[in-house]
């Protein structure tokens, strides 16, 4: 598990934002203290997402900065500058990787092998016809892009998580097979989060969601912040993208209630 104390006494810079409304100020020791609640609550819940299968290829960045948003009567929830983030990957010759992708990889070679071979063939004919053959479609090419997109998505899950994070994308998601124990709102995006285009990905809300109002312009729900007389936690969200059986198998399997404990002072 990595080191709570290390997390929260990073020395402390102050950090403008121009998308921000707010302005931002240097936490005081008690907002720090507050901090730590949900610091720990999502690392010893993101801790448990390996497995023989799956091995994490990255770590929090723990040389976050901790900010506090204020207005005029410097009040307001308080968040990081960064957000966890996390990449695990399918281990190579574990189960999953010898019954799921090793075949997807078997298959990709097959294939590569058979381009290689169009391609040497084409080698003899004109300018023209190479040009020809280059240019249109190509089925080989086609199943090496649609089978290479599966394996890697198939290996892959990431992993973002924020506090005090401002909207969620996508919709409610609507599936009896899907229950994220504690959250507050699950939602999907059917693109991938970043730069994963053909993914799917799930917006995991804790906090208070319920009965926000959907924004169509923007596929997303902006959340209401309480106007607290003092620096306040009061929503974390995951995010996860990648290999859609594991991210069903976690929503199902872990108890994400857990988050919540992260949103009490």
């Amino acid at each position: 598990m990595k080191s709570l104390t290390m997390a929260i006494s990073l020395s402390i810079i102050l950090f403008f934002s121009a998308a921000s409304a707010q302005s931002l100020k240097e936490a005081s020791p008690a907002e720090k203290k507050l901090l730590a609640k949900p610091v720990y609550a999502i690392q010893s819940l993101l801790d448990r997402f390996g497995n023989n299968d799956w091995g994490e290829t990255n770590t929090d960045n723990n040389d976050y900065q901790l900010l506090v948003p204020i207005d005029d009567k410097g009040t307001g929830p308080i968040g990081l500058s960064q957000d966890f983030e996390r990449v695990y990957k399918v281990q190579e010759n574990s189960q999953r990787f010898n019954t799921i992708l090793k075949p997807l990889y078997d298959k990709l070679q097959e294939l590569n092998s058979k381009y290689q071979e169009e391609y040497q063939a084409i080698q003899s004919k004109s300018a023209k016809e190479q040009e020809a053959f280059l240019s249109k479609p190509n089925p080989t090419v086609d199943s090496l892009t649609t089978i290479g997109n599966k394996a890697e998505e198939l290996s892959e899950l990431d992993v973002y998580a924020y506090i005090n994070d401002g909207y969620i994308q996508g919709k409610p998601v609507n599936n009896p097979d899907i229950n994220v124990r504690g959250a507050s709102l699950v939602t999907k995006l059917n693109h991938g989060y970043y730069q994963k285009d053909n993914w799917i990905s799930y917006f995991l809300a804790f906090g208070n969601w319920k009965g926000l109002k959907y924004n169509n312009e923007f596929n997303c729900y902006y959340y209401k912040f309480k106007n607290t007389k003092i620096s306040s936690i009061q929503n974390i969200v995951i995010v996860i993208t990648g290999a859609p059986d594991r991210m069903k198998e976690l929503m199902n399997k872990i108890d994400w209630s857990v988050l919540n404990k992260g949103l009490k002072d």
